[in-house]
């Protein structure tokens, strides 16, 4: 019984371990890509966002693309001027795109991205800018993409399979953990909270690095990393 109990625990520590470093490994990487898209060197022209989406993951396997809904707050039909800037090894790449917008009507647009477009060894970097049409202001974001070189699987795949193994792993991590300890009780109750606290903390921080929210993502990979201090001082013996 004793030798189960041991097994479960390594297996729920070793799977818990896999989850967080795949998490903050996803929430890191999307928050440089992002740090690292503001401060490409694109011209600044506004500061309203826009609200772009761009995909984590870029691959040889199909064009990464990136997009942004419109929408008319007007009576009648009206047309919008997009410009489109994207990174790459030759200088950036720079795009003019009209869209027309029924009366109270919205449009997703999208734009793609490959290979060509890496820059700084695995970013693509794009920037979109909406020129001013009454009553909207001149509006535009950035955003940045991790490129992958590899043809076996699409972003989306990579993103998908990376979050799903993150997530099953923490969770698996922390039942085994639990379960193997039981009662919780004392130092092991504490570690118990200290686990769980640490992967809602990894949760948000995929999730907020994701929507492009790097302000708030460096804010929370620095709670990670204090988490894991305090959890090492918690797994100190007396």
């Amino acid at each position: 019984m004793k030798s189960q109990k041991k097994i479960m625990r390594f297996l729920g520590i070793l799977f818990f371990w896999i989850g967080i470093l795949l998490g903050m490994a996803l929430a890191g990487g999307a928050v440089w890509a992002d740090i690292e898209a503001t401060f490409y060197g694109f011209e600044e022209m506004g500061d309203k966002s826009l609200g772009l989406r761009c995909p984590t993951f870029v691959t040889d396997a199909e064009p990464g693309q990136f997009a942004s809904t419109f929408k008319n707050p007007n009576d009648k039909q009206m047309e919008l001027m997009v410009r489109t800037d994207v990174s790459g090894h030759g200088g950036i790449r720079t795009e003019r795109t009209t869209v027309t917008l029924t009366p109270r009507g919205k449009e997703k647009v999208r734009w793609s991205v490959t290979s060509e477009d890496v820059d700084l060894g695995f970013f693509v970097f794009a920037r979109a800018s909406s020129f001013p049409a009454y009553p909207l202001p001149f509006r535009e974001s950035t955003c940045g993409m991790l490129f992958i070189r590899t043809t076996a699987l699409t972003g989306s795949q990579i993103f998908v399979l990376s979050v799903v193994t993150s997530l099953l792993s923490m969770a698996v991590g922390l039942a085994l953990w639990q379960v193997s300890h039981q009662p919780l009780q004392g130092r092991t109750l504490s570690a118990t909270w200290a686990m769980r606290i640490l992967a809602a903390i990894v949760v948000v921080g995929m999730f907020v690095g994701f929507q492009g929210w790097w302000a708030i993502g460096i804010i929370t990979i620095v709670l990670m990393v204090l988490m894991i201090v305090a959890m090492m001082f918690l797994a100190a013996p007396d």
